[in-house]
């Protein structure tokens, strides 16, 4: 992400890498648990695993377009993940999820933690605060069923 050029939005200059830094910066606790995957977002180490994509999705009746990577590093007791999408055409800067696995007895024990960089949530307040909660919950649950069907199998 480093390696991109910035993006304008209402006339000021969004730098990707900036933007993850800065989500970054503001948890150092998830910063330190995931430090090689933040390293390797942030152009400072590689991953065992990457691959990049692109998502074009239907918001309110709007196309959004999304670049994004996902890494993977296997740990001493299981495997961390990252989920990053930025050069997002509407919406946010970047949207990044962190995911630690461990296998206990049973299953799969799995830690997430997401961050957000959205000019839209900081003006957000009240009853429209509380329906963006809801629905960020909505989408982790539909994130939680597809990995126990996925890890059933």
């Amino acid at each position: 992400m480093a390696r991109q050029p910035a993006y304008f939005w209402k006339g000021e200059s969004i730098s990707a890498a900036d933007e993850l830094a800065r989500l970054l910066k503001e948890v150092p606790k998830v910063r330190a648990q995931f430090s090689g995957l933040a390293a390797a977002l942030s152009g400072g180490g590689a991953p065992a695993k990457s691959a990049h994509y692109w998502e074009l999705s239907d918001i309110e009746s709007q196309a959004a377009f999304s670049l994004g990577a996902t890494l993977e590093k296997p740990t001493a007791s299981g495997a961390q993940t990252a989920d990053v999408q930025y050069y997002a055409s509407g919406g946010y800067f970047v949207l990044v999820t962190f995911s630690q696995m461990w296998p206990v007895e049973g299953g799969t024990l799995v830690w997430r933690g997401d961050l957000i960089a959205s000019p839209a949530l900081g003006e957000l307040r009240g009853m429209e605060r509380m329906g963006s909660s809801a629905a960020m919950m909505k989408e982790v649950k539909q994130y939680i069923s597809a990995f126990l069907k996925d890890s059933s199998r």
